[in-house]
């Protein structure tokens, strides 16, 4: 009886061990093998631009108007670093030799928490970092920020996955801000006096050229972008295509609307999407748990971990000159790999992306 028991707390042991010591994620990829697992519409072609040690973590990338490189590090995520600990980094990209890859990189600026987004501004750069809008700039051409100042504040700071981002710069030369509609009461510094703006169920919007700034219809979480006649396309982590079809400030004008939600899903397939390679272990093992705790509780409720939008992302109207024509008007985004047709526009699946000014597509991703 001794040794049956022996033997069974020894395989008790030994199983733990092994479940333990199982291989629940596969290792990074150097460069070149993450580069082979791209699957490419015919024609296309991807090539290597920035790798470690130069960029890690990075979450945007943009070039000014000098055509310099200039990438955002987000290695906090998905953590809130503590008050003064931010790890955040913003790095110059320099390609020394002239090939079309990144040799060096300087760094713009550092110790910055919940960064996500950049967009050139005025010789410098304008910086997400809820609770703020910062604008950063070089002033001596060293490459680093010699100046660091608070533009708005107030901004919600409680997820890093649904707070203030994805600046853009309209044709009526507003810059848009995703807000995800997440309450915020939101200061301008130029004008202490002036009471703090509410953006709960909105995005937003200013213009620093006329000191002005407002709600805008919307909730992006992390991708909006503009066609060519301005409508406001804009993506959420499972609604991946909606519209912001009047912008808020027409239904502001009147203070007893029964309801000033303006946001129409237009896609034609909702959730679905074709997902390529299987959900992550922590992923896969959350839905199991989760989806057995609504049985038991008799739930009317299913989540997805796979072929389902979870975490799209990144949308953006490609308009430039560099792809074939039928893909003007595109919308690309993060996550599976899909093309869509419908009445308004066609999509198909990539990851945030940026352009630079012969219109060719930069990705970030992750080894």
């Amino acid at each position: 009886m001794k040794s049956t028991a022996s033997i069974s707390l020894l395989m008790f042991f030994f199983l733990g061990f092994q479940s333990c010591t199982e291989e629940k994620y596969a290792g990074p990829l150097n460069p070149e093998a993450s580069m082979a697992t791209f699957d490419l519409h015919e024609g296309f072609e991807v090539q290597l631009f920035a790798t470690e040690p130069h960029i890690k973590d990075p979450v945007d990338l943009v070039f000014d108007e000098n055509g310099a490189a200039f990438a955002i590090e987000m290695p906090d995520y998905p953590y809130k670093p503590e008050k003064g600990e931010g790890r955040g980094v913003i790095k110059k990209l320099v390609d020394e030799d002239g090939d079309g890859q990144v040799d060096a990189a300087i760094v713009f600026a550092d110790g910055i928490a919940d960064a996500t987004s950049l967009m050139p501004w005025k010789g410098g750069l304008l910086v997400t970092a809820a609770p703020y809008i910062y604008y950063m700039k070089d002033q001596d051409g060293d490459g680093v920020a010699d100046s660091k100042e608070i533009v708005f504040s107030g901004f919600f700071e409680n997820n890093s996955e649904a707070q203030i981002t994805n600046l853009r710069l309209g044709v009526d030369n507003w810059i848009y801000a995703a807000n995800n509609g997440q309450r915020s009461d939101v200061t301008f510094e130029k004008k202490p006096e002036s009471s703090p703006l509410s953006l709960q169920g909105m995005d937003f919007r200013f213009r620093l050229d006329k000191d002005a700034f407002e709600k805008e219809s919307g909730t992006a979480q992390f991708g909006q972008t503009f066609d060519d006649w301005g409508n406001k396309l804009f993506t959420q982590n499972t609604l991946h295509i909606q519209q912001a079809v009047i912008p808020g400030r027409y239904l502001e004008r009147h203070g007893h609307l029964s309801s000033k939600s303006v946001n129409q899903n237009i896609s034609d397939h909702d959730f679905e999407m074709f997902q390529m390679t299987p959900p992550p272990y922590w992923r896969a093992e959350r839905t199991r748990r989760r989806n057995k705790q609504y049985q038991e509780q008799e739930l009317d409720r299913v989540e997805h971990a796979e072929d389902y939008f979870t975490g799209a992302s990144g949308g953006t109207i490609y308009d430039g000159g560099a792809f074939p024509d039928e893909f003007y008007g595109d919308q690309p985004f993060c996550f599976s790999v899909r093309r869509n047709t419908n009445t308004y526009f066609r999509t198909h699946w990539s990851y945030d992306s940026c352009y630079d000014h012969r219109g060719y597509s930069y990705d970030c991703r992750g080894s």
